[in-house]
C-alpha cells in the first residue's frame, strides 16, 4: 500500500532530535536533510523543496564511517517514503515553464570527515568520483543550500514548517540550474544526476575513501542504495491531490512479472517431478 502524506518514513527512521525549521539543514555539519531540486533550463526557473528535519542522510544510512548506501531499517519492497511537494504546480504553472523540459534530482550528505553524499543518477556510474570529487560534491551542495536559504525555503503560514522557494536564474547559486554550482553534474564533478518528471531514478551512494592530499586523485566508492536487498528509486508522483516525491524499493511491475514467471516455472517443474514419481 502507497501514501499520500506529507513524509512517511519506513521502520527506524526515527525523528531526529530538534525542532522543524525553515532553512535547509546542510551537510556541513555532517547530516544534511534530504533536498528535492527542480528546474527548467530553457525558462530558467527553480524549485527547491526541504524533505523536512526528520528524514536526514544519517537516518537513512547510518552516521560515523557507514559507506554500504543500504537504507537503515528498511524492509523489503516498501515505500520508504513519500512527501508532498507544495508549491510544485505553481512551480510548473509558472510563465514559460513546460513540463516536458523540467528535470529534478534528489540529494543529502554527510560532510563531517570522509565526505559522503547519496542523489538520484540517470545512468548506473561505471566507477566511484575521485576523492577530491566526492569532497567537492558536498560543497558545492552546502554552497546552493546556503544560497537557497537566503531566499527563503518556507512560504507559508507556520514559520516551523519546512518549505520550497522558486527561483530564477538571477538568483544565480540559488538556482538550481546553475550548472557552475549545482545543476545536472552537482557542479561539473559528477555524472548527470537528473530526469524528466516521468521517470524513475536510480539512488547512488557515494564516498570519499582519504583525505590525505597524495590521495586526492585516487578513486572514491560507490554503491547503488538498496533496502532489503531491493534497489531503491525516486520518482515524481502527480495526482488529483498534487505532486509528491516517492522513494520506494518496490519493484517495479516488470519486476513482478518477472518473480510471477519464475514461480509458475518452478511450480511446473515440480508438478513434472511428482508426475514422474507417480
Amino acid at each position: 500500500m502507497r501514501f499520500t502524506t506529507k513524509l512517511l518514513v519506513a521502520g527506524l527512521l526515527a525523528a531526529v532530535a530538534g525542532t522543524a525549521q525553515a532553512r535547509i539543514q546542510d551537510a556541513s555539519g555532517g547530516n544534511s536533510e534530504w533536498v528535492f531540486s527542480a528546474w527548467d533550463a530553457i525558462a530558467g526557473i527553480g524549485y527547491t523543496y526541504d524533505l523536512q528535519t526528520d528524514a536526514t542522510f544519517e537516518t537513512f544510512f547510518g552516521g560515523g564511517t557507514s559507506v554500504d548506501g543500504v537504507v537503515q531499517g528498511a524492509a523489503p519492497g516498501q515505500d520508504i517514503f513519500n512527501a508532498a511537494l507544495p508549491g510544485f504546480s505553481d512551480f510548473l504553472a509558472a510563465p514559460g515553464v513546460s513540463a516536458a523540459n523540467v528535470v529534478w534530482n534528489l540529494f543529502a550528505g554527510d560532510g563531517a570527515g570522509l565526505a559522503r553524499w547519496a542523489a538520484t543518477q540517470t545512468v548506473a556510474p561505471l566507477n566511484g568520483l575521485t576523492n577530491l570529487s566526492t569532497a567537492n560534491v558536498v560543497g558545492r551542495f552546502n554552497q546552493y543550500v546556503g544560497a537557497v536559504n537566503g531566499k527563503g525555503t518556507h512560504i507559508g503560514a507556520d514559520p516551523l514548517e519546512d518549505g520550497f522557494a522558486q527561483t530564477t536564474q538571477s538568483d544565480l547559486t540559488a538556482y538550481a540550474g546553475n550548472a557552475p554550482t549545482w545543476g545536472a553534474l552537482l557542479g561539473n564533478t559528477a555524472t548527470d544526476t537528473t530526469g524528466g518528471l516521468d521517470d524513475q531514478l536510480g539512488l547512488y551512494f557515494y564516498w570519499q575513501k582519504s583525505s590525505a592530499a597524495n590521495q586526492r586523485n585516487q578513486p572514491g566508492g560507490v554503491l547503488p542504495v538498496t533496502a532489503g536487498d531491493l534497489d531503491v528509486f525516486a520518482q515524481v508522483v502527480g495526482g488529483t491531490e498534487g505532486y509528491s516525491l516517492l522513494v520506494t524499493s518496490v519493484p517495479e511491475p516488470g519486476t513482478y512479472a518477472m518473480l510471477v514467471a519464475g514461480l509458475l516455472a518452478l511450480g511446473a517443474i515440480a508438478r513434472r517431478r511428482l508426475s514422474n514419481a507417480a
